[in-house]
This record gives C-alpha cells, sequence and structure tokens, in this order.
C-alpha cells in the first residue's frame, strides 16, 4: 500500500462524496491498479456501509485479477441454487470458453460490466475441475435476473446470471485454488479496510472518541502486511484485525448521538454485513491451528 497516512489526509482533505454518482466516480478510476491503497482512500469518503461494501468488493476482485477494466464494475460468479462447494457446481465451460448453466445470488449483479465465473471443465479423479472464465458484458448470451432489495444495504443489488452459451476468456490456474479459494482472504481484507474506514473517517470528521482513532489505525496498518498468501499466520493476523474491529464498532455505536439520524438508520439496518462471512472465518482459524499443531 502507498503511504497510509497521505492517503489517509488527502482523503480527509475531501469532502464526504454527496452523491452516488460522485461515488461511483471516484470508485471507478485508474487508481484501483493499486486496489487496498484505493478501497481505503475511497471508503474514507464513502457515507455509508452499502458504498463501503461496493468499493471493498470492486477492489478485491481487481486484486484477484489485476487485468480487469477499472473503469467497470465487476462480479464473481460462483454460488449456485444448490451450494458454492466445487461439488455441488453444475454450471460448465468447454475448453473454447463456452459457458452453459446458472450462478445465483451474485453480488453487484445490475451494475456488474465484467464477470469472472467460476464453472465445471471436467473431472479429476472423484472431484469436479474447475476454472475461472472472464464475461464482459453486455452479452446476448448472459441474462441478469436482478432480486427484489434485502432488508440490508438496498444499494448494493444481488441477484443471478443465466448463461446460455455465452462465450468468454478461460483464465490460467484452478478455478477453486487459485481464484474461489483465494479471493476468500482478499474479499475478507478489502472488505474490512473500507469498513474501518468509513468509521475513521465519521470519528474523525464528528470528533468522536478518540480511542477509535488508534483502533483503526492499528487495523489499517496490520491489513496492508497481509500477502494473501495461503499460510496460518495470516488467517491469525486476518482473525485479529476483525475481533479488533469488532471491538471498534462497539466503541464507535456508543458515540451515536452525534451523528446524523439518517446514517445511524442506514448503519442499524445495514451492519448485519459484519457477520455474513464470520463462521467461515472461524473454521479457518480452527483450521490453522491445526496446521501449527495445536
Amino acid at each position: 500500500m502507498s503511504n497510509l497516512s497521505t492517503i489517509i489526509d488527502d482523503a480527509l482533505a475531501k469532502g464526504e462524496f454527496t452523491s452516488y454518482q460522485e461515488f461511483e466516480s471516484d470508485a471507478l478510476t485508474p487508481k484501483y491498479k493499486l486496489p487496498l491503497s484505493s478501497v481505503l482512500s475511497t471508503a474514507l469518503r464513502v457515507t455509508s456501509i452499502g458504498q463501503a461494501f461496493s468499493v471493498g468488493y470492486r477492489g478485491a476482485l481487481q486484486c484477484l485479477l489485476p487485468r480487469l477494466d477499472t473503469s467497470k464494475w465487476a462480479a464473481f460468479c460462483v454460488s449456485e441454487v444448490s451450494g458454492a462447494s466445487p461439488k455441488h457446481l453444475t454450471c460448465k465451460v468447454s475448453t473454447t470458453g463456452v459457458l452453459t448453466g446458472s450462478k445465483s445470488f451474485v453480488s453487484m449483479a445490475d451494475a456488474a460490466e465484467q464477470l469472472i465465473v467460476v464453472a465445471v471443465s471436467g473431472i479429476n479423479g472423484d472431484r469436479p475441475k474447475l476454472k475461472a472464465v472472464l464475461v464482459n458484458l453486455p452479452n446476448d448470451s448472459v441474462k441478469q435476473i436482478i432480486m427484489p432489495p434485502m432488508n440490508m444495504m438496498p444499494d448494493v443489488r444481488h441477484g443471478g446470471i443465466q448463461l446460455e452459451g455465452a462465450v468468454g476468456e478461460v483464465l490460467p490456474g484452478d478455478g477453486h485454488d487459485d481464484y474461489n479459494k483465494r479471493f476468500r482472504t482478499i474479499e475478507d481484507t478489502h472488505l474490512l479496510t473500507a469498513f474501518v474506514a468509513l468509521i475513521l473517517s465519521k470519528t474523525i470528521r464528528y470528533k468522536l472518541n478518540d480511542e477509535i482513532i488508534d483502533n483503526c489505525i492499528l487495523i489499517l496498518s496490520s491489513l496492508t502486511k497481509l500477502d494473501f498468501e495461503q499460510s496460518p499466520w495470516n488467517t491469525f493476523q486476518l482473525s485479529a484485525a476483525y475481533e479488533t474491529a469488532s471491538n471498534v464498532i462497539t466503541m464507535f455505536e456508543s458515540e451515536f448521538s452525534t451523528l446524523p439520524e439518517t446514517f445511524k438508520v442506514d448503519w442499524q439496518r445495514d451492519k448485519k454485513i459484519f457477520n455474513i462471512s464470520k463462521n467461515n472465518r472461524n473454521i479457518k482459524r480452527t483450521r490453522a491451528l491445526s496446521e501449527i499443531g495445536y
């Protein structure tokens, strides 16, 4: 990451975004060639958890696949009605990149113009062989089915994707190990960066409890050191960052009396997103302990 203090100073010198259009203009820029720095820069000016999620998710995808077009939203397409584990996937891709099948619960499904689709390319023993495929939209062979707004983050729309012979580019590497599995850590890191940046911004702009600042900087400094390798030590580091963030959220919410009412209402509605991946992180931490002999 570029110099942490410079990024924070530059972002705080600017006002919060006054419209979604202003937010989107800042989020979709060439600066996303440095995803984590860019997520922090933009998230220090967002006004909602939904905006923080959107920029964190977009930055994570850019980190996963740096060649993505930074001027367009993107989406990662893995889950299907039957589940998200390799054995549950039925969407198929041919050796020439022809995709057939469907995906469910795709984040940013309404806005995405680039899809990274994980699909079955064959069988390796008793396990499916997976590949990741890059699909650019619009595409007549891709149908986006947008779900009604959820009871959190209404500005982030989810939906399904139907692929009826859509042609994409088969990406190098294994679809599970190099994309799906790796993305989990990348996404957790970028989302936490965005959420903590939102809290730090509000704390400084509204002069809340200054202990929140110390803890936010501690978390952000830690996140910049992650290298996204599948290592038990990276797992412990990310777990500790999330645990510290949980305490920060408690401190932050105790200061709500001075914040705008609209922000407080939106926060209470949307904060469920913080715990969605908690079980998966706990499972990874237990596995990491086993790997080092605990």
